[in-house]
């Protein structure tokens, strides 16, 4: 098994053992935005949130979509994108 491609804490995750994503989180420079794919085998940087947040809500609808839902930016937020398995993208689908 592999390490994620950037080490942080109070990141979001959702999915299965051998099919997940990693959303946002924080490192010791600050709050991240990058979202990773993770195969069974390894993780993949793959398109990053809008909004760098950390202590966020995931869920996986299936294996092929997933939701980054609120946490915080510095403050709370209620911001929610969605990352899509076809197009390989995170778009923002609410903000505050």
């Amino acid at each position: 098994m592999n390490d994620l491609n950037v080490g942080r804490n109070d990141m979001g995750g959702c999915g299965t053992y051998t099919d997940a994503l990693g959303f946002g989180g924080v490192t010791p420079a600050g709050q991240f935005n990058s979202t990773e794919e993770w195969n069974g085998v390894s993780w993949t940087e793959t398109s990053n949130l809008s909004t760098a947040r950390n202590d966020m809500a995931n869920v996986l609808g299936a294996s092929v979509l997933g939701l980054c839902a609120g946490g915080s930016t510095g403050s709370a937020t209620g911001a929610t994108e969605e990352w899509s398995a076809t197009s390989i993208t995170t778009k923002t689908v609410s903000t505050d």
